[in-house]
């Protein structure tokens, strides 16, 4: 890896400083469990903002913007990429980072070199050294952040503080920082509203947001009985996974890659594409 003239520690402490200081309220959220369990409790970690673990029962109507405000977005160009990922069992369950290699790599321009390293929440991920020393290395092209603590009310308040802080120490170390804004849980219609919070913490960062929710509501336009959930109804299933990871593909690539895949899962590529091409403006 890379050396840094400046320490990951006191970097990181810089840019939560600046993150805290003047940072706008958060906003209600649903809590997105690292593994099986759920909670609308809010925890306080490294410092937080007043505002960072207040509550309230107000919840309001989001409508999700139509393209990524918040950074100007190109496909990847090197053919050599570098990706790290940050998450939880959202994220490692059926490997969508290696997925998501797999499909870069399908039409042969591209080689991916990818690491996951593993969260419970964005908000403890910038206590881990082992993340924030991959990230202030500099050796990555990519850094795909996942984990919001999010709120299965729409009713609690969690910070935004320490996953911004996070995309910053990314952008900062010389990376692109992208969110992974999740898909909804089963049989709740949720998907502006993830994507809006995480919409709002790039927006503060400087960061991207790719759209994996909204290919997933694509997809279940038009087969609304389809598995893509694992049992539990959080997580996904092997279907779903390969869905998430052609949205994150096709937003890295770009919507005209032409990606590849065993003709049982070619059925998903379509519906991840026109997703992403809908969220970027492209035909």
């Amino acid at each position: 890896m890379k050396s840094r003239s400046l320490s990951w520690t006191v970097l990181v402490a810089a840019i939560l400083s600046t993150a805290c200081s003047g940072a706008t309220p958060t906003t209600t959220s649903r809590a997105a469990a690292p593994a099986t369990t759920q909670s609308d409790a809010p925890t306080t970690l490294v410092a937080p903002s007043p505002a960072s673990t207040s509550t309230t029962s107000t919840t309001s109507t989001i409508v999700a913007p139509t393209r990524p405000p918040q950074a100007t977005w190109a496909p990847v160009e090197s053919r050599e990429l570098r990706v790290l990922f940050v998450g939880n069992s959202h994220t490692s369950t059926h490997d969508i980072p290696g997925q998501v290699a797999a499909l870069l790599e399908s039409n042969g321009s591209i080689e991916v070199t990818h690491e996951t390293l593993k969260t419970g929440f964005l908000r403890m991920a910038l206590n881990q050294s082992d993340i924030t020393e991959a990230i202030a290395s500099g050796t990555w092209d990519i850094v795909v952040l996942q984990g919001q603590e999010l709120s299965m009310s729409h009713s609690t308040l969690y910070s935004q503080d320490e996953p911004v802080a996070l995309a910053r120490l990314v952008i900062d170390s010389g990376s692109r920082a992208l969110f992974f804004s999740e898909w909804k849980q089963e049989g709740v219609e949720e998907t502006a509203y993830i994507e809006d919070i995480y919409q709002q913490m790039a927006a503060k960062a400087g960061a991207e947001v790719i759209p994996i929710g909204r290919a997933w509501d694509r997809y279940l336009a038009g087969k609304p009985d389809h598995p893509l959930w694992s049992n539990d109804g959080n997580h996904s299933s092997p279907q779903g996974a390969f869905l998430a990871a052609a949205a994150i593909a096709y937003y890295l690539a770009g919507p005209n890659a032409n990606l590849r895949t065993t003709p049982d899962l070619k059925p998903f590529l379509e519906p991840a594409r026109l997703a992403v091409a809908d969220y970027l403006g492209s035909t």
